[in-house]
């Protein structure tokens, strides 16, 4: 039977019996839910509250119905539930209207038809405006729970959409006087929402809409009295601060005016009235007037110094010193501050927001801008104004500097300071006094920093207030940055050096600074964030900027020693104070944790914890390595006397500063930081066990992989569901699911969609990362403790010390891992890394491995099911059955997922939605009603609108399975049940699966299993690469054996675009890899040519294996990694090298070496790092040979200025060798003073060697080059027989002839003419041929008969005649005159088998023939 209504037992009061029924469940409900402390009571509550509506909805009336809607609604909202609020009570009060999306109500005549049909009635309309109100702001709480920090741009595009509809709903409600309650709360809800986008600096999103409230406060009749002018002037003044901050000084202004006009019309319409004013009265219109005034202040204390265009003034130095000494005001400046505030609170507060800026932050310390005159003597004369203030002077009591003896004589600690500016009195907060001194500080008035540091230091420990703890700790920070600021020794007499324990000289940016200044600072942020005093808060953008200054420190260091992520010994030797380092490194990762570094910059936070740990890693696999004990390496370095004297001299401060710090601020750290970092020795880290060190740097790598999963939540919803990288690029699926998305949702242009895909690629690579650095440490930990049980003599723990930590087992770590494919694969590729020895079984190994690619593919179709579950299925199946499909998966997290149901046509129309799950174990997987355990599973969500189900509080790495239910109007559920299971998902943010098998592939070729190898690197060759494209240039064909033509592989411009560095790096090492098994499997060596095998076939195989090099040359570009694409074309060159050797004049070659030439003159950069002699070289050596292939090439086919052009570009790159080997380039790091002198000679021989070599190639391309560049007349050649065979082969004809020629008393004359004929044989030009022949053959019978002597003949000697007017050439010499050794005479067959035995004519057949 169902219940009667409340009109059946007659008369509708408390008594009725419908009535107190209900009072009494919604009492039970409210006292149940006040003292809610689980999921399983708020969900019991909820669903309490869902059957209360369903029961009585019908048996009420329905205006007292929705009254309790709404009067529940608020308490809900008071106690923080604003989800239960909005579904509950709110939701189901616009359930009654056809509720559309706010962002489809554009214009008042939409929402009165809408919301408001009919005659418009004012109690049921403020019912639902106040409901519609109440919803918007449940809504904004909702996102901003989700998203503090308004990270998202979904998350920023709901606010701006809150905030029109606020706008659209007080614009209907703005004519009628009524409902100027609902304006008030309007404008309530407006400024609470953009002030939260004005502090994340969203200003000119929130502008229109502050402005919007402003104008409606003075529209509103009711609103526009003095009893809301607090409110008023708050709004006013939020208005102007928005346009300061959007740089629109000119309207801050004009509008302050504005509001300083109304609030005076205000008052002069209270003065008018017949009632006095009141004390109250007057105190608002001073607040009010101050408030606004400041805005005016703000601009016309500068403008009002400008000088007007087109006159010229006369510059007047101000004396600022002497100034101090007359009567108050001093100058202008201060004028205008007595002029316009009463009291030196007001002026003070004037001061503050005139050097106040939101484009400043406290640490990124800089002048005033604009550079301009007027600026800087403002800025000084405002700075001196607020000393004078807060010593106690001006204002009131007009005293000038001399009378005041306190710095801070003026500060008032039981007032705020807009209470003192309210009521006109003298006085400055402790808050501003703290503030003065930030701005002084971050505008570089150091001076005016020192003068009130102390004192104010001294103030705040005098009065040990919990609130002011936050100030103290802040003005410590700033204390600790100030030798970073300026190279001034500071005078405030505070010690700077009190608690640091190491000592040196350092010198960043030129200026010398004690190298323990960057501890002190580090200790300081430390102990301001990781200890924290009960009840202080830190200011965090101060934290962030200090990080990241003290990491640019940090990661300059450690570039310069040339350190990696996982650096060497020899490295760490070399490194400056590395016991500094590493202590500075260690709390700056704890920092980057505790402030949330990984929301605003993830990669900062991971290469932190990457160096920490690895330096960590480093130090411990040396100990165990060399069997030295903990801090062995360093202690050398300690030794030295000047650092135990400076470490004395600083324990010394230290003690003093501890003795003195109850009475005086004689120190930069409090109390509390002093016994916070008293343990924190640079040396602490370096002393410990190896086993210690491990630990330490698993913990950070955990905290790093928890900080970048929370990172990773404020990527968009498509990012968090799949592995975008990994699905195949297809426009049906790839383009849906990243791109187009993005684009549509967030209004997003392809360019910056592809730069935010890619950044969270980048993202998802180094969470894999932190994760493999993870199980890698882990691993050795385990060794070592296995070692310890098997050998004792090694370094290893010892059974016998008690540490403070326990060494995790292998069944701990796989514990963690779970159901997640891609992190088993992982864990077993360091497994073989790190725990299998080299003795083991290989087949042990490989048995791992192929496990590992086993769970790689099985994750790869784990992918495609999550897809398949993102996009909604087919709904004919279900028309008939009435059975809810499975919800749309929208993204998931490591403990939550976000689903939206499925559209089906069911029999009645859906008003909830009810999520169940649970964990996909047993073997019926299959969700029921009573599965609702979970965090926001059982809930009862409105299906109107945007409907999402989130499910909370689930376990990492584990699969779960959910399904939805469906409810009608009254609460029945549809259907027979529950809705269809979905597949079980994983509870985990997806992970590149592209980046595992690289790892996979770097791991089976470390340990010779190739073929695994060859397996991943198939996989990333078929993801990056795209389907060959065929060359349609035409062959230029020596032969007919040179026809085939590379093809060259072209990447998928998608998927390197989307991917992110670390993954492209990895890849490009795949190739390599790849590249060097098919060379040691095919035996292809660069001083061979037949391969083992034809020799036609040898050389296709060459060329093809070049074609995978000329993709790692164009990923090596992608990145702008010139050492990679240097390397790269070193290989090329090894696997042409016989070709070359043996000018073979293929196309393939040519088209190879020419973009070999070309990424060497883009790479030219990379020459001038520092290498060893024999590398430098031998790249030289490449070089040259290179364009000499290629030029002698080209002119063969009579590719004249390619081949000059060939020529140019070689010279170039030698050129720049040449010029970086003439210098000695300096080392990154400091290098060891022993070796230094060791390799002094031996480096400096090298060099001189090398120059000779360079310069002497570079003469030879100089006269080459000089010579092409002529046609006909050539200047003479030197005779250099370096040069003689460039001339030969590329010169002109005649040019050629006339060189060889020159050197015809040359012993390897013929063999030049020789060469000089092999050429013109290959021309066709015979004419010269025959010509030159005839020449040169009778220049050879005359020396022949010359070098063998004439016959001799019978009968009398020929008489000489001499010639007539003949003159006798004689050459004269600086030397005395020796005779001539005589030459041994040769015969015919002697020069001719020398001729033949020339290795040049051996090897060309033509010239043979």
């Amino acid at each position: 039977m169902e219940p009667l209504p409340a009109g059946f037992y007659g008369k509708f009061d408390e008594k009725n019996p419908v009535v107190s029924s209900l009072e009494q469940k919604l009492t039970r409900f409210m006292r149940n839910l006040e003292r809610v402390a689980s999921h399983s009571s708020y969900t019991r509550g909820a669903n309490d509250l869902f059957c209360i509506w369903n029961m009585y909805e019908k048996l009420l009336p329905a205006r007292y119905y929705q009254e309790k809607l709404l009067k529940v609604g608020n308490f809900l909202a008071q106690l923080k539930f604003y989800k239960l609020a909005s579904w509950q009570c709110y939701g189901r009060y616009l359930q009654q209207f056809s509720s559309p999306r706010i962002d489809d109500i554009t214009d008042v005549k939409k929402f009165k038809a809408t919301f408001l049909p009919g005659q418009f009635e004012i109690e049921n309309a403020s019912l639902t405006i106040h409901a519609l109100q109440m919803n918007s702001i449940c809504s904004y709480y909702m996102v901003k729970e989700a998203d503090p920090k308004l990270l998202k741009l979904e998350s920023q595009r709901k606010c701006t959409s809150i905030l029109k509809f606020l706008r659209l709903i007080m614009q209907v409600a703005l004519p009628k006087e009524q409902l100027c309650w609902l304006i008030f709360n309007g404008t309530i809800h407006i400024y609470t929402i953009c002030r939260h986008m004005m502090v994340l600096a969203l200003y000119a999103k929130a502008f229109e809409y502050i402005l919007w409230a402003a104008i409606c406060m003075e529209t509103s009749f009711p609103l526009s009295t003095v009893r809301y002018l607090r409110w008023r002037a708050t709004l006013y003044t939020a208005v102007c601060q928005c346009y300061y901050d959007c740089e629109s000084d000119i309207l801050a202004e004009t509008f302050a005016r504005r509001a300083l006009g109304k609030i005076s019309e205000l008052s002069q319409m209270e003065t008018l009235g017949s009632s006095p004013q009141t004390p109250e009265v007057a105190k608002a219109f001073r607040e009010a007037t101050v408030k606004v005034s400041v805005m005016i202040f703000k601009r016309a204390v500068i403008e009002s110094r400008r000088k007007p265009k087109g006159i010229l003034r006369p510059k007047q130095k101000t004396n600022y010193k002497e100034s101090q000494n007359l009567p108050w005001p001093h100058n202008a400046t201060e004028y205008l501050l007595a002029e316009m505030f009463p009291g030196s609170a007001a002026q003070f507060l004037a001061i503050t927001e005139a050097l106040s800026s939101g484009n400043r932050r406290v640490l990124q310390t800089r002048p005033p801008s604009p550079a301009e005159h007027e600026i800087f003597d403002v800025t000084t004369e405002l700075f001196l104004a607020g000393l004078l203030l807060l010593a106690g002077g001006g204002g009131n009591t007009q005293l000038s500097a001399t009378a005041c003896t306190d710095p801070i004589g003026g500060i008032n600690k039981s007032s705020s300071l807009i209470e003192l500016a309210a009521a006109g009195e003298d006085g400055v907060s402790v808050e501003a006094a703290v503030r003065f001194a930030k701005i002084a500080f971050c505008y570089e008035y150091l001076e005016i920093f020192d003068v009130i540091i102390a004192p104010l230091l001294t103030f705040l420990r005098k009065h040990e207030s919990m609130a002011w703890k936050s100030y103290e700790l802040d003005l410590d920070l700033l204390i600790a940055m100030e030798p970073f600021v300026s190279a001034r020794k500071p005078k405030h007499g505070l010690s700077v050096g009190g608690s640091c324990a190491r000592g040196g000289i350092l010198q960043p940016g030129g200026a010398i600074i004690l190298c323990d200044d960057l501890v002190i600072l580090a200790e300081a942020l430390f102990a301001y964030t990781c200890t924290p005093l009960e009840g202080t808060t830190p200011d965090i953008d101060m934290v962030v900027d200090a990080v990241l200054f003290l990491w640019q420190k940090c990661k300059t260091v450690l570039q310069r020693g040339n350190f990696g992520i996982i650096g060497s010994t020899k490295y760490l030797k070399k490194m400056d104070n590395f016991g500094k380092w590493m202590h500075i490194l260690s709390m700056l990762q704890e920092v980057t944790i505790w402030c949330n570094l990984g929301d605003v910059d993830p990669v900062v936070m991971a290469d932190i914890t990457l160096y920490s740990a690895g330096l960590l890693e480093t130090l411990a696999d040396s100990s165990v390595k060399t069997k030295r004990k903990p801090g062995g390496l360093w202690r050398l370095e300690w030794d030295h006397p000047s650092l135990h004297k400076v470490s004395a001299l600083a324990l010394a401060g230290s003690n003093a500063a501890r003795e003195d710090q109850s009475d005086t601020a004689t120190s930069t750290q409090t109390p509390a930081i002093s016994t916070q970092t008293e343990h924190c020795a640079p040396m602490n880290l370096l002393m410990k066990h190896p086993a210690e060190q491990l630990d330490i740097a698993c913990k950070m790598l955990e905290k790093a992989v928890d900080s970048i999963a929370a990172a990773r939540s404020v990527s968009t919803e498509k990012t968090l569901l799949i592995d975008n990288n990994y699905i195949k690029l297809d426009e049906h699926i790839y383009q849906s699911t990243s791109q187009l998305n993005l684009q549509e949702q967030n209004n997003v242009p392809q360019e910056d969609s592809c730069k935010a895909t890619a950044l969270c690629s980048l993202i998802m690579d180094l969470h894999l990362e932190l994760i493999q650095v993870y199980y890698r440490v882990a691993f050795k930990l385990l060794k070592m403790n296995h070692e310890n049980s098997e050998n004792n003599s090694q370094e290893t723990i010892d059974a016998n010390e008690n540490y403070d930590f326990t060494i995790s087992t292998e069944a701990d770590i796989i514990k963690k891992v779970k159901k997640n494919y891609v992190l088993k694969a992982m864990f077993l590729i360091q497994k073989v890394m790190i725990l299998y020895s080299k003795e083991q079984d290989q087949s042990s190994k490989y048995h791992l491995l192929e496990k590992a690619v086993t769970l790689l593919q099985k994750a790869e179709d784990e992918e495609k099911m999550l897809y398949s579950l993102s996009t909604p299925q087919p709904t004919a199946e279900n028309e008939e059955l009435d059975v809810v499909p499975a919800p749309i998966l929208m993204s998931r997290t490591h403990n939550s997922m976000i689903f939206k149901p499925a559209p089906f046509t069911p029999s009645k129309k859906v008003y909830w939605y009810r999520i169940f799950g649970r964990t996909a174990t047993g073997s019926i997987l299959k969700v029921r009603l009573k599965d609702s355990h979970f965090g926001g599973t059982g809930h009862e969500v409105p299906a109107l609108g945007e409907c999402l189900l989130e499910v909370k509080d689930i376990e990492p790495n584990e699969k779960y399975i959910f399904a939805v239910a469906a409810y009608s109007e009254d609460g029945t559920i549809i259907g027979d049940g529950i809705g269809q299971t979905t597949k079980p998902i994983l509870a985990y943010y997806p992970l590149p699966i592209l980046t595992a098998w690289t790892c996979l592939c770097q791991a089976a070729y470390q340990l010779g299993y190739y073929p695994l190898a060859k397996v991943a690197f198939s996989v990333l060759w078929k993801h990056f690469v795209s389907q060959e494209c065929q060359t349609s240039e035409p062959n230029r064909l020596v032969s007919e054996k040179t026809d085939w033509c590379i093809t060259q592989k072209s990447l998928n411009k998608d998927a390197v675009s989307w991917a992110s560095p670390i993954l492209l790096r990895n890849f490009l090492g795949s190739i390599f890899i790849d590249s060097d098994i098919s060379c040691q499997e095919g035996a292809v060596y660069c001083d061979s040519l037949s391969d083992s095998g034809p020799l036609y076939k040898g050389q296709l195989g060459r060329l093809a294996k070049c074609e995978r090099i000329l993709v790692a040359i164009e990923i090596a570009s992608w990145i702008n990694d010139a050492n990679q694409a240097l390397q790269a074309v070193v290989q090329c060159y090894g696997l042409l090298a016989p070709l070359i050797f043996h000018r073979i004049p293929s196309t393939p070659v040519v088209q190879i070496l020419t973009k070999c030439l070309c990424i060497l003159q883009e790479v030219v950069g990379a020459y001038r790092q520092r290498k060893q002699f024999g590398i430098t070289e031998s790249l030289q050596h490449m070089t040259a040979c290179i364009t000499y292939h290629l030029a002698k090439t080209l002119r063969c086919w009579k590719e004249y200025d390619l081949a000059l052009e060939v020529v140019i570009i070689g010279k170039e790159i030698l050129h720049s060798a040449l010029q970086e080997t003439a210098v000695e380039q300096k080392a990154g790091g400091i290098e060891d003073e022993a070796e230094t002198l060791q390799n002094k000679w031996e480096s400096t021989i090298d060099q001189q060697k090398l120059a000779i070599e360079n310069s002497m190639q570079m003469k030879a391309m100089d006269e080459v080059l000089a010579d092409l560049k002529k046609e006909e007349k050539p200047e003479a050649l030197s005779g250099s027989e370096a040069v003689i065979y460039t001339t030969i082969l590329f010169a002109p004809i005649n040019t050629a002839y006339n060189a060889v020629m020159k050197l015809k008393d040359k012993s390897r004359f013929l063999e030049y003419f020789v060469l000089l004929l092999h050429r013109l044989v290959q021309k066709e030009h015979f004419a010269h041929i025959s010509n030159w022949e005839i020449e040169v053959v009778g220049f050879l019978r005359k020396r022949n008969r010359a070098l063998l002597g004439k016959k001799k003949t019978s009968g009398k000697k020929s008489a000489i005649k001499h010639l007539k007017n003949a003159a006798v050439v004689i050459e004269y010499h600086n030397n005395p005159v020796s005779k001539k050794p005589k030459k041994e005479k040769a015969t015919l067959k002697e020069l001719l088998q020398t001729i033949q035995n020339n290795p040049s004519i051996k090897l060309d057949p033509l010239a043979q023939r």
